[in-house]
């Protein structure tokens, strides 16, 4: 019986386990159409546990297909606006679906490994159905929050100091010749995305990898690529991603050079996204609690894990501070001013006391951004990293306005096809 189903299965049958990554993508292949992002595993490792090897999948669904498959809706903006409702409901944002499909190059979805360059493979939908968790979601739901690692170096000797159990402190022993080096904090247009970097010309961190719309996955790399320009150049390279959002690592994905370079993932404790247990990047993955990073006698990062009151994706995250020489820049990732207030960390509370001289704008620019924008120093830049994604419609233009009003200078340019590098601070 079984002999004979597994024969007249057809060779491009595939079946997946996938989690959402979000409701409100767009596709980097089929003229950028929309669709639901998941990361999957094949069926077939879903008794694997994060101690395997595993190999993660990116999944692009077409959202009317999803929105028709699943809740019997029309192609219409109702149906839309109700599929992208999704990313703030913990239960649909949290559900396993077991995806059985069948490889067309004519299929309106596809898939590829995540951390790959190969060609995407096109499919149609067979079955689409929610399923239990699988046991690797089990024992990353098992990993305790506190178990922080920073058992390596950030830079080359790596001596650092356990002030308490969720808060560190690092101090990089830097060569002599750039020791206290003039460090400069960058950001860059990449679409719907975020992505920036602090360096010295000889030690960066970048602070998330991500792209999109429209910056695509087939056109990259870019004609014009200052992350790549800059990034290669240094002698040491690591890597904070905020939070688990594609759209905050996806060139890590995309990119076998830079990501071959990169030394350290720091990446927020807790519970985290499948594709950071995938075995191209699981080594390198290191948990991050508080931590103050000191870059010289007068220059350091201060990281805080977020102890958010809602706990949503853009939640569990790391805020960063950048203090060089009287100047601060924030780097929020796409924890909200207005959600600082009611953070269960006193040093995230904290953050709306200070002035700054320099700010990545939470979450690409969106209406939350522009609540209890912080104050800062006249003129500092406000730097937007937002896309053309017509879902989002990021930057709003309360959020502008918002920063206008506070005397910050605005940095915006959605349309931007390459990677360009903006200098903050």
């Amino acid at each position: 019986m079984n002999n004979t189903r597994i024969q007249s299965r057809n060779v491009s049958d595939q079946v997946f386990l996938c989690k959402p990554d979000t409701f409100r993508a767009s596709k980097d292949y089929l003229q950028g159409g929309l669709c639901i992002r998941f990361i999957g595993i094949k069926s077939q490792d879903k008794n694997k546990t994060i101690d395997d090897d595993i190999e993660t999948f990116i999944i692009d669904i077409d959202l009317w297909l999803f929105a028709g498959l699943r809740h019997g809706l029309p192609l219409t903006r109702a149906t839309r606006d109700f599929i992208y409702s999704f990313e703030e409901n913990a239960e649909h944002a949290e559900q396993w679906y077991e995806l059985h499909i069948d490889k067309n190059p004519a299929g309106l979805n596809y898939f590829y490994s995540t951390f790959s360059e190969e060609a995407p493979n096109f499919f149609n939908i067979k079955t689409l159905k929610s399923v239990v968790s699988p046991k690797l979601e089990l024992s990353m739901q098992n990993s305790s929050p506190s178990q922080l690692q920073l058992n390596d170096d950030l830079a080359s000797s790596g001596d650092w100091t356990e002030l308490s159990r969720d808060a560190y402190v690092i101090r990089l022993q830097l060569e002599p010749a750039y020791f206290d080096g003039d460090f400069t904090l960058r950001s860059f247009h990449v679409g719907q995305g975020m992505c920036a970097i602090i360096h010295d010309d000889h030690w960066g961190m970048i602070f998330d990898m991500g792209a999109g719309k429209p910056v695509l996955r087939p056109d990259y790399p870019t004609p014009i690529n200052d992350l790549r320009r800059i990034a290669s150049s240094l002698k040491s390279l690591s890597l904070l991603v905020s939070h688990f959002d594609s759209d905050h690592w996806r060139i890590l994905a995309w990119d076998f050079e830079l990501r071959k370079n990169i030394k350290h993932i720091y990446v927020p404790s807790g519970k985290r996204s499948a594709a950071f247990y995938d075995k191209e990047i699981k080594d390198k993955v290191v948990v991050m609690g508080d931590t103050t990073v000191a870059l010289g006698r007068h220059t350091l990062l201060s990281v805080y894990r977020s102890v958010p009151s809602s706990p949503d994706s853009n939640g569990q995250c790391l805020v960063t501070t950048f203090h060089k020489k009287g100047s601060t820049a924030l780097i929020p990732g796409d924890y909200a001013y207005h959600r600082f207030a009611s953070d269960g960390n006193p040093g995230i509370t904290a953050l709306l006391n200070h002035v700054y001289s320099a700010v990545i704008v939470p979450h690409h620019g969106d209406y939350a951004s522009s609540l209890n924008v912080v104050d800062c120093v006249a003129d500092s830049p406000a730097f937007f990293s937002a896309g053309t994604h017509q879902g989002y419609g990021h930057p709003t233009v309360y959020s502008v306005n918002g920063h206008i009003a506070k005397s910050f200078s605005i940095i915006s340019d959605k349309t931007q096809t390459c990677i360009i590098q903006k200098t903050l601070l």
